[in-house]
């Protein structure tokens, strides 16, 4: 008997778990069913706890090809970069159960390293797609760090000049600067998901796009002061951002995920009757086919 491919399962099983943290995050954000501090621990640490499944499953992928192949050097960095951003949501947990952390905390450092693994995966994956000139890699890397640095510092004179963001100008800076890195990550994902045709090898780079719009709405809710008097008044923005980042991490789980599965299981079988080939076509019990004529 053919064994069935669990791409279907696995995923379903997957997506309704998705589905369930996300109730289960919005159900303690705005209910605080428990008692004292707890429910805001709780949703401090989820933010770890999903950082932490996407990081787990990039490794796994990794670990798909040999020490020194080309495809490893993209995982593995794209590994590093999650671990990253798991441990700064780690510090940012640990230091809220002790303070309010301010908008520049020890938890930027990973935060802001991640990146690194994230670039260095980016151009490692277009090396192996695309084979640009090293003149060719420095010529659009340049210009990368160049919106991302100059065009964040930019920004951040012009909301300032415009408004007051009760904030300090490193703290501004940073809130744009991760705006900034994030719709660079996404355009660099779009580019590579569109040279993979959409597939599966694709979907794992549009996964980080999510966190672009969801850095984009959290900034613009802290900058104009709107997140602090969401939460204090519990009003559904800053609940909306929250739970957005939350799921950012879920959803890039998930795409990683189908790429676990095809190194896993390989790819589905395709359906003979996909060729058009009546003779290919599913017998029926007892059936005989023509070739067996």
């Amino acid at each position: 008997m053919a064994r069935t491919h669990p791409y279907n399962k696995v995923m379903l099983g997957a997506i309704l778990t998705v589905c369930l943290l996300t109730v289960a995050f919005l159900y303690v954000y705005w209910v605080y069913p428990l008692p004292g501090d707890w429910n805001d621990t709780v949703l401090n640490f989820s933010f770890t706890f999903a950082a932490t499944i996407a990081a787990w499953i990039a490794t796994l992928i990794s670990r798909y090809f040999k020490q020194g192949e080309p495809p490893r050097r993209v995982w593995m960095n794209l590994a590093l970069g999650l671990w990253g951003w798991a441990l700064a949501e780690l510090i940012w947990a640990i230091l809220a159960l002790f303070q309010e952390v301010p908008n520049t905390s020890w938890a930027d450092i990973p935060w802001l390293g991640a990146y690194y693994f994230f670039a260095t995966a980016f151009i490692e994956q277009f090396r192996l797609i695309a084979h640009p000139t090293p003149a060719h890699e420095h010529k659009w890397l340049s210009i990368a760090l160049g919106v991302v640095i100059l065009g964040a510092a930019l920004v951040t004179l012009v909301v300032r000049a415009m408004a007051d963001t009760g904030q300090t100008w490193l703290d501004t800076y940073v809130s744009i600067f991760y705006v900034f890195a994030d719709m660079t990550l996404a355009m660099a994902a779009l580019k590579i998901a569109r040279t993979f045709g959409n597939g599966l090898l694709g979907r794992a780079w549009i996964g980080l796009l999510i966190f672009a719009i969801s850095d984009l709405i959290y900034s613009a809710l802290l900058i104009t002061g709107l997140y602090a008097q969401s939460a204090k008044s519990n009003s559904v923005l800053s609940m909306f951002a929250d739970a957005t980042y939350f799921d950012a991490y879920l959803i890039t789980a998930l795409t990683l995920l189908t790429n676990y599965i095809l190194y896993r299981y390989g790819p589905k079988p395709i359906p003979a009757s996909a060729f058009g080939d009546p003779s290919l076509e599913p017998l029926e019990p007892g059936k005989v086919s023509h070739t067996d004529r």
